[in-house]
């Protein structure tokens, strides 16, 4: 900087010094580490930020997946699953109560198409507690026909509801236009009848047998004894009828 000759006839004559110049900036210790290099995680923290980021998402989502919706999604696949089988067996009873009621509907019709002379058979092979006068009756006209005597009668009905055939019937009746209709629900027993017989020849005694045999009334003869020199037979024979 030059100093004209009128300043320094001012200041008297006396030469000014001027002061050295400071340096523009002055460098810190804290100036000096900020302006370091930054770190290598720093660079991959910044390279990589947003995929970072995306992956953490990605974390947040399979974490909610598998511990919030993964166990209500198989409760539902549960759920419909046992509905679906739930279902499958509610249409096996239906469609087996289907087939029970088609041939429910099918023996009726059956039924309902039964002469009166056969209801009327039926009755008489399967007679009430009451027609078991009339078996005995019948046994002694057979004995009497075939000249034999009678000589001894035995029943014993069977105790309690022991039957030959446990399952219930339905006893036949006829209407007045001759078909087959319901007339109650029984079951069938049985009662043993032994009877002894004399004066049976062996021409008689078979054909007492075949007499028994044939006789209308449903009967099982279990046991038979002769004795062809005192001509004497026993007959153990079993009747059944609608209790």
């Amino acid at each position: 900087m030059e100093i004209s000759d009128e300043q320094k006839q001012a200041n008297g004559g006396q030469k000014l010094e001027t002061p050295p110049r400071q340096p523009a900036y002055e460098r810190t210790a804290s100036d000096q580490l900020g302006r370091e290099k930054p770190t290598a995680v720093l660079i991959l923290a910044q390279r990589y930020f947003y995929y970072l980021v995306f992956l953490q998402v990605l974390i947040v989502l399979f974490l909610g997946y598998w511990f919030l919706l993964k166990p209500k999604i198989e409760q539902v696949y549960k759920n419909e699953a046992e509905i679906t089988l739930a279902g499958q067996q509610a249409q096996e009873k239906i469609k087996k109560y289907e087939e029970a009621i088609n041939k429910y509907q099918e023996f009726k019709k059956s039924y309902g198409n039964i002469k009166a002379e056969d209801v009327e058979r039926i009755n008489n092979m399967l007679p009430d507690e009451e027609g078991l006068r009339g078996f005995l009756t019948q046994i002694d006209k057979i004995i009497t026909v075939n000249g034999a005597t009678l000589e001894k009668v035995t029943l014993n009905p069977q105790s309690g509801d022991q039957s030959a055939d446990s399952r219930s019937r339905h006893r036949a009746a006829a209407s007045p236009d001759g078909q087959a209709i319901e007339a109650g629900s029984s079951k069938i027993s049985d009662m043993t009848v032994s009877f002894s017989v004399k004066n049976v020849s062996y021409a008689s005694f078979k054909s007492l047998l075949a007499g028994l045999e044939n006789n209308l009334r449903l009967t099982d003869v279990n046991e038979v004894k002769y004795n062809p020199e005192e001509r004497t037979a026993e007959f153990i024979a079993k009747a059944y009828y609608m209790k």
